[in-house]
């Protein structure tokens, strides 16, 4: 598999608690931190505060080397997530994003980074994607979908 950096946002237990249909969502996003680990792909956490840990980081993943985290001063990480993976050298060509409110955070997050980065695949995880409105989630990614992202 082709290396890339997944991003997760937002994935800290005060945002999941919203979310419809959190179990799942939670699953499937640690099913992609699984698959980024067993690829040797860095992983990126964004969140608007380090307060607290991801509900996705176990023993197992907090001791992974490719293990990242970043805090954002916005609903939009993007210009944090661009300068921590450029001067942390991560890989910026393919970028894989999942985690939290799909309408605003997350799409922000990859928009911003859809033009900052113009020459970048940006792919979103829809089922590793959660949101408290799934409806607004879903006219957010096909937005995206329209402005160049590949949604999977």
């Amino acid at each position: 598999m082709k290396t890339y950096t997944l991003v997760v946002i937002d994935a800290q237990p005060c945002y999941l608690y919203e979310v419809v249909n959190r179990n799942k969502v939670i699953r499937n996003i640690k099913q992609q931190v699984k698959i980024a680990m067993d690829n040797n792909c860095p992983i990126l956490f964004v969140e608007m505060e380090r307060s607290t840990s991801p509900l996705i980081i176990t023993d197992k993943v907090r001791k992974y080397k490719r293990l990242h985290f970043v805090e954002k001063l916005d609903c939009d990480g993007s210009r944090e997530i661009c300068a921590y993976m450029l001067y942390n050298r991560l890989p910026a060509k393919n970028i894989r994003m999942c985690g939290v409110y799909g309408s605003q955070c997350l799409a922000d997050s990859a928009n911003g980074l859809l033009f900052t980065l113009y020459d970048s695949k940006i792919s979103i995880v829809r089922e590793a994607c959660g949101d408290s409105c799934m409806d607004e989630q879903e006219q957010a990614l096909e937005n995206l979908k329209r402005d160049g992202a590949i949604i999977i």
